[in-house]
């Protein structure tokens, strides 16, 4: 490397720490920059645009820096424009597609403007007002919730309580104590075999709470599922400490339902293990048969309950559709390549999964006709035309130096393009990212990406720690936070400004004192401070701004403002969490902290259908939602309020609140 002089030290007035400078003057070909929270991930892009200008005499023309958003192309031109006095190309990769498509086919390309996700919705509308939509039926009956094992829980109960968050209801508009329960429920339902269910012992008091199933009256049978899997395991529930007692216990409940007299000769039993082995159907007809149980198995009268019953389900898989779809696009993939997709953990994703492609690669193939009858392209198009134009060599123009911002939201699809530009061109890549802040994953952005470029490329890799957004306590809470995912690349956020009580806990015995709680907290804030309210989704905000003391404004541009009438001064904005990336504020209060299907984690998120069209799958609980409350954690430039519901606390506050204890 030259001497000092030679070297770019400083950027916009501020100086480069050691790790910056290497990274901004290497003479390598590709580099990949990796940088905390608050450590300056654009300054060091700007700082390279910079070098690229001064110090290797780049002409602007052969340098392309790509970001994801409009708004973040446009500040970086500006602060580009500032630094260098040059106007150089800046886009997002839409429009960088967009800008290739028009040059080769010499005039502007139309955009289908509606969008997969409402053309899901209105497709599925339709088709779910027809009637007998059975591949529908099909999915969302049998296969759309995935299995869940009596071994998640401690106690039947504790089961019952996760069915009703997850909203995984039956056919006949009841919850049942479990998971198999629900599926015998809807088995009995569509066969036409009049049940009645039953959560307790209907006979009497003997093992009560473990005694639920379903009485047939018609044949005077009942009909019990118990609870073991092909390893023998029996549930725990009520012992969890003591699995010799529980499976004592629980054996005395099998005995039980042989011998009293009124189950004794009674009893069709179902077990875990044929749930386990997808055989529960097989191996129910033959018990029913040996009753001469009759059995009329149909979807036709079933359209009015499909839609009072699985109305909050069928919003989910509309979701789940149209992310599919998006991301079969920005992987690339057509009905074909998923039809051919073998990476199952096992029989039941596999089985589960081909009932899923019955109902989306229709729905797929609609939209492909869509916007080829319409000569029409969609956002996802633009990447995957464009990337082919250049592969074809029909785009003439020459990137010597590809630089990526916030590289760790990279899709397999934007990857291609950006590969094609530097094999066409022999360019160098300069990516700045941090993978601990990738949380794009529903628009197919892929953390393998990033992970895997130092070795695909032959990267060079900087790890730039240090911090200049908050306090050590922040840095030190967030990193021993994230780096619970092993997956994470190790690298320890440092600051140089001491700790002091950054982080508070703004605890409640419930979540109607919450409110108060936090007015009190507002109040008690410097006069004229700005203030940040984060929520997982965009309702979080109504808890809090619900109240006599608060007055809620939107602007043109969307943004939420919170006024609060005894503190008129504060500058108090709200938005999600994925929003805030990238954004800093004095004070942020992390408002959704619950332990519930919408809490932080959110319970709905991460269904493996989705994963399969991930390179790998990443096999850490949480992983991505870990991330985003990282975000959010890592916001705050003074102090972190965390509101907590003591009757409801999510286990990333769990967590927390643990090391704090223990630090």
């Amino acid at each position: 490397m030259n001497e000092q002089k030679d070297l770019i030290t400083n950027i916009e007035e501020k100086e480069l720490d050691k790790t910056q400078t290497e990274c901004v003057n290497s003479e390598e070909r590709n580099i990949l920059a990796i940088a905390g929270a608050g450590c300056g991930k654009t300054t060091t892009l700007l700082a390279r645009v910079k070098y690229l200008i001064e110090k290797r005499k780049a002409n602007k023309e052969d340098i392309l820096i790509l970001s994801f958003t409009n708004s973040s192309t446009n500040e970086l031109k500006e602060r580009i424009r500032r630094v260098t006095h040059e106007d150089i190309d800046v886009f997002t990769f839409h429009k960088l597609g967009k800008s290739i498509i028009n040059s080769v086919d010499g005039y502007d390309v139309t955009l289908y403007k509606n969008g997969v996700s409402k053309f899901v919705s209105q497709y599925l509308d339709i088709r779910l007002k027809k009637g007998k939509y059975y591949e529908f039926y099909d999915f969302l009956i049998n296969h759309y919730h995935e299995y869940v094992p009596f071994k998640s829980f401690d106690k039947k109960e504790h089961e019952y309580k996760y069915l009703k968050e997850k909203a995984i209801i039956s056919l006949d508009n009841e919850y049942k104590m479990t998971f198999e329960e629900n599926v015998i429920s809807n088995y009995l339902f569509l066969h036409k075999i009049n049940y009645e269910y039953f959560m307790t012992n209907p006979l009497g008091d003997e093992f009560r709470k473990l005694c639920s199933g379903f009485y047939l009256p018609d044949y005077d049978l009942y009909i019990f599922n118990l609870y073991i899997d092909k390893e023998g395991n029996k549930p725990l529930w009520g012992y969890p400490k003591n699995k010799r007692v529980a499976q004592k216990n629980y054996d005395a409940y099998i005995n039980f339902l042989n011998t009293y007299p009124g189950f004794k000769d009674k009893c069709i039993f179902t077990y875990s293990y044929d749930f386990e082995n997808n055989q529960f159907a097989d191996k129910l007809n033959e018990e029913l048969d040996k009753y001469n149980i009759k059995r009329d198995f149909s979807y036709d009268d079933i359209d009015e309950e499909i839609s009072r019953v699985f109305a909050y389900n069928i919003s989910f898989i509309k979701k789940l559709i149209a992310n599919f779809i998006t991301l079969m696009k920005t992987t690339a993939r057509k009905s074909e390549n998923v039809l051919k997709i073998d990476n199952y953990y096992n029989k039941a994703e596999e089985i589960r999964s081909k009932s899923f492609y019955k109902l989306v690669l229709p729905i797929y193939e609609a939209y492909e006709k869509i916007l080829y009858h319409n000569n029409q392209i969609d956002f996802n198009d633009m990447i995957l035309k464009a990337t082919d134009y250049v592969n074809k060599g029909l785009y003439l123009k020459d990137y010597k130096y590809i630089l990526i911002d916030e590289f760790q939201d990279i899709s397999s699809s934007r990857m291609r393009l950006v590969d094609s530009i530097y094999r066409k061109s022999e360019s160098e890549i300069f990516a700045v990212g941090d993978d601990y802040q990738s949380i794009f994953r529903f628009t197919g952005s892929d953390i393998n990406i990033f992970y895997d470029f130092e070795k695909e490329y032959n990267a060079k890799k900087y790890l730039i720690e240090n911090n200049y957004r908050f306090d050590s306590n922040i840095a030190n809470l967030s990193n021993k936070f994230i780096l619970q995912n092993p997956h994470q690349i190790k690298k320890e956020l440092k600051s140089k400004r001491a700790g002091v009580s950054s982080v508070e806990f703004v605890t409640s015995p419930n979540k109607n004192n919450l409110t108060k709680l936090f007015l009190d907290k507002l109040y008690s804030l410097p006069i004229g401070s700005e203030v940040m309210l984060l929520g997982r989704y965009k309702k979080d905000i109504l808890r809090y701004a619900k109240t006599e003391e608060t007055e809620i404004t939107v602007n043109e541009e969307k943004e939420v403002n919170i006024k609060v009438i005894r503190r008129p001064d504060l500058d108090i904005n709200f938005m999600t969490v994925h929003k805030a990336k990238g954004l800093e504020c004095d004070y942020v209060f992390i408002l959704n902290t619950f332990n519930n299907l919408m809490g932080f984690p959110c319970n709905i998120t991460d269904d493996n259908l989705i994963k399969l069209l991930l390179k790998n799958k990443e096999n850490f609980l949480y992983a991505e939602e870990r991330r985003l409350f990282y975000v959010a954690m890592t916001r705050a430039k003074e102090k972190l309020f965390i509101m907590v519901d003591r009757n409801s606390l999510s286990p990333f506050v769990e967590e927390l609140m643990e090391y704090k204890i223990n630090k």
